[in-house]
């Protein structure tokens, strides 16, 4: 195992302990350096449908749950399982059995209404919630989502300490055709980038992964981790008002020789 991977397995726990709150912004809705809202456009619904999800703290019933994993090796892979809502517990396949709800990370995210990070006892990092049901999804019109991002950045250039990336998120979909979702990461804490974008990945039903890295300095590329990426991300739960899924997040790593960064995200679904 190279040193970085050492490092980073030894502080993807520390990763979330970090962070605290998350984001370093205003939370869920902050405007996220400049970034400005998309405005959905509305497909057309049935009168009088409503749809209704558990949140993810509801006390009653079972839910489907999707998400993404972060390894303690750095590894990126999507999830499913069912959340039971019986005393803040759920089940789920490829999330060690049974965790609760609450034995999460110090990542705190207590606004979000349909998504969670959870702590694994391998030493991973889950970002889990309410799936959205792929006929929920949009098949035409835009979204944006803003919200929290926390990261381990690893290069050989600063020695052998990870850096925290306690940024901010903002995410752009087009629900048309195939579906694509943009991915602004935007922050301080390092001096090597403080933007990383995530473009063209794909919407997959209720779920989207892949894309193409970019990362910047001072408005300018400087590419320290290639541009191949791993992400696995997926909507959660469903906003009335918008028409649109609830949240969005996942887990997302890049790596090249002399780097490894590695993080998990969760957002809200803006106005």
């Amino acid at each position: 195992m190279t040193l970085k991977n050492c490092v980073a397995l030894a502080t993807v726990a520390s990763l979330l302990a970090a962070c605290g709150g998350g984001g370093g912004g205003t939370g869920p809705g902050s405007n996220n350096g400049g970034n400005t809202a998309a405005a959905p456009i509305e497909d057309p619904v049935q009168p009088g449908t409503t749809n209704t999800y558990q949140t993810i703290t509801a006390t009653t019933g079972t839910s489907p749950l999707t998400g993404a994993i972060l390894s303690a090796g750095d590894s990126v892979t999507a999830t499913t399982g069912t959340i039971t809502h019986t005393s803040d517990s759920f089940t789920a396949s490829g999330v060690a059995g049974s965790v609760s709800l609450d034995d999460g990370s110090d990542f705190d995210l207590p606004a979000y209404r349909f998504a969670k990070d959870i702590a694994l006892e391998s030493g991973a990092v889950a970002i889990v919630g309410v799936a959205t049901e792929t006929e929920d999804v949009r098949s035409t019109g835009t979204a944006a989502f803003t919200g929290d991002f926390a990261a381990q950045l690893v290069d050989s250039s600063l020695g052998p300490v990870a850096t925290t990336l306690n940024w901010d998120v903002d995410i752009q979909v087009n629900f048309a055709s195939n579906g694509d979702v943009d991915l602004t990461f935007e922050g301080g804490g390092s001096d090597l980038i403080d933007t990383i974008r995530i473009s063209n990945a794909t919407i997959d039903g209720s779920t989207f992964s892949g894309g193409t890295l970019q990362t910047l300095n001072d408005g300018a590329t400087r590419n320290i981790a290639g541009t191949d990426v791993a992400l696995e991300g997926a909507f959660f739960g469903y906003d009335n008002s918008l028409q649109l899924p609830g949240e969005a997040g996942g887990a997302v790593q890049a790596s090249d020789a002399d780097t490894v960064i590695s993080g998990v995200f969760i957002a809200q679904a803006a106005p």
